[in-house]
């Protein structure tokens, strides 16, 4: 028998609390009886995050990318924090292999960024195989947690039906897991993990982000920390009346500048589309770990040194299928029609409220 594991992590540590938590009392969720796999985790886990993560924006910038958004390890413990937050007591009916698997595979689905932002999903198992013995993962298990964080994103085959490469019942090591599952909570958890953490706050109030990266930062500037209301995800956006009334830079490969103006609040339409796109695409492998079935986006606008907003609104959107929501006008997916349709509308109407006052 393996030595017993010191006792490391307590709830609020989510995920590697589970681990640990199963590996103490239900060994027999793990394939190798010797190995101490918290123990095991925490060693890979400590070397990615000196070593790998905070390299991620380095390549892709070295590769012509810009500065991306936070891909380091503050990004990996947010998504694994929103994992926990997506699965909530469901989280009991996950074994303690396929957490093991998760949280490598969150650790792992962004790190082919250091070879450039284009197909980097498709250069995780690349990266993993330069690590060598650095990452004393067994072959097998290298490739499904491979697998499982390529399909956090991009295409497979020209489709973005990732997770359906993926199989919904297979066994690892004589372990039962589910591998179409685990990519889903990874792809839902990395999608509302987005928020303001990951902005670069002071080049971006300097304006010193390129132009186009410059929305990507701007979002995430004004996007608080998603929460869980029964079955709704709650996503809370504040935005200064100086970046809602201007516009901002987004990439476009149409552009000969290589990037267009968008304004802020349009993007944010746009991402409540992809998100609820995703939620309904990741349900679908997912249930019913992932309960949710709605999502509500509060919006403020606020003018420097004014308690009250110039502008709230509180808009709801449902599911109603993928792939042909993201197709569709916004308000084809809302409850009821949001105060501004677009930018432009949300400008007049901030204009009108700041003139009057």
């Amino acid at each position: 028998m393996a030595s017993m594991t010191t006792v490391i992590y307590k709830p609020v540590d989510g995920l590697r609390y589970y681990l640990e938590e199963r590996y103490l009392g239900k060994r027999e969720q793990f394939p190798e009886d010797q190995k101490d796999y918290p123990n095991f985790f925490r060693n890979i886990e400590d070397y990615m995050k000196k070593h790998v993560h905070q390299e991620v924006i380095i390549g892709a910038a070295l590769q012509g990318y810009g500065l991306l958004n936070d891909h380091g390890k503050e990004h990996i413990a947010m998504v694994i924090q929103r994992a926990g937050l997506i699965l909530q007591g469901r989280i009991e009916d996950l074994s303690g292999y396929e957490i093991y698997l998760l949280l490598l595979a969150i650790h792992f689905h962004d790190v082919g960024n250091i070879y450039g932002r284009d197909d980097h999903e498709h250069r995780i198992f690349e990266v993993m195989e330069e690590l060598g013995t650095l990452l004393p993962l067994d072959s097998p298990s290298k490739k499904y947690v491979a697998k499982i964080a390529m399909a956090h994103g991009g295409k497979i085959n020209d489709s973005k039906d990732t997770i359906s490469t993926l199989l919904m019942s297979d066994y690892l090591q004589g372990m039962h897991i589910r591998p179409a599952l685990i990519a889903a909570i990874l792809r839902f958890a990395d999608e509302i993990a987005d928020d303001h953490t990951r902005a670069c706050r002071f080049l971006n109030k300097t304006k010193q982000i390129p132009p186009r990266n410059e929305v990507f930062h701007r979002y995430s500037e004004c996007l608080q920390q998603a929460a869980i209301d029964g079955n709704t995800l709650i996503l809370k956006f504040d935005l200064s009346m100086e970046k809602a009334l201007k516009t901002c830079s987004k990439e476009n490969k149409q552009s000969s500048r290589g990037y267009s103006k968008v304004f802020l609040y349009d993007e944010i339409l746009e991402r409540l589309k992809k998100c609820l796109c995703e939620l309904e695409y990741c349900a679908r492998y997912s249930r019913p770990f992932i309960q949710i079935n709605s999502i509500r986006a509060e919006i403020e606008v606020h003018a420097s040194n004014i308690l009250n907003p110039l502008y709230k609104d509180s808009i709801l959107l449902r599911l109603c299928g993928y792939p042909d929501m993201r197709n569709k006008p916004i308000c084809d997916l809302l409850e009821k029609q949001p105060l501004a349709m677009n930018g432009q509308e949300l400008k007049h109407q901030i204009l009108e409220k700041s003139n009057a006052k």
